[in-house]
């Protein structure tokens, strides 16, 4: 690599960027809630502008999670401890993480079957919950205006498979195979028919689901796309 860094160093200086670059969005974010706590703002315009400050906050705190993300994966130590999590929580903490971000697009997250079943999924849970936001962001980010995304989990003998599904633009066929690369996410980027996301999202929600112990898969067809999260059962 340039200046003869290897991985691992690159990996080190990524996440020292995402930790200096987290402590003045977190200032930035904390002085925007107090804002939106403290002042009565009869003007309509003044309260979309506050709140287009707060999602722009949570969205580059996405983006700097993605950073430090990358920065674990040169370095090799993205993997994360896995232990029994309960299922039904980590889909809710998803979709109330992904709800904001959903009604700037116009979109509505939609809870499908199995999801309220108590279910134990062994994983590491703080990068499961990460891939699943980095999947709904994508469908979130291509879903049209009006439209509901879809997020269900269907319980196998030995796993479960968390679906996020959604009816924007298919991914195109010779996209699917490396969606979840870092080629693929390049790729995407120059055509419409990739499924870019901020974040390198897709690419970012292997890396995840790869530390926590899952399996991300991809499908679509005429009606729209799919995402899964296969997890073993505890």
């Amino acid at each position: 690599m340039a200046d003869g860094l290897a991985s691992a160093e690159v990996g080190e200086l990524l996440r020292l960027l995402a930790h200096d670059l987290r402590n003045p969005l977190s200032a930035v974010d904390s002085n925007v809630s107090f804002l939106e706590a403290e002042l009565e703002l009869r003007s309509a315009p003044a309260r979309e502008s506050l709140d287009d400050l707060k999602l722009s906050c949570d969205g580059l705190a996405r983006i700097v999670d993605s950073v430090e993300v990358l920065g674990r994966f040169l370095q090799g130590r993205a993997t994360e401890e896995r232990r029994p999590a309960p299922l039904p929580v980590l889909l809710g903490e998803a979709v109330e993480a992904s709800r904001a971000h959903a009604r700037s697009h116009g979109v509505e997250i939609g809870v499908g079957e199995c999801t309220s079943r108590a279910v134990d999924v062994i994983v590491g849970r703080e990068m499961f919950t990460r891939a699943m936001r980095a999947l709904l962001q994508n469908s979130i980010q291509h879903a049209p205006q009006g439209s509901q995304v879809t997020l269900e989990a269907r319980e196998q003998p030995e796993h479960v498979v968390v679906i996020v599904s959604d009816t924007g633009t298919p991914l195109e066929p010779d996209m699917l195979e490396g969606a979840f690369t870092a080629a693929g996410q390049l790729r995407a980027k120059r055509r419409g028919g990739g499924r870019y996301s901020a974040g390198l999202g897709l690419f970012c929600a292997r890396i995840c689901a790869d530390a926590a112990g899952a399996q991300v898969r991809a499908g679509s067809s005429n009606a729209g796309n799919w995402f899964e999260l296969v997890a073993p059962r505890a």
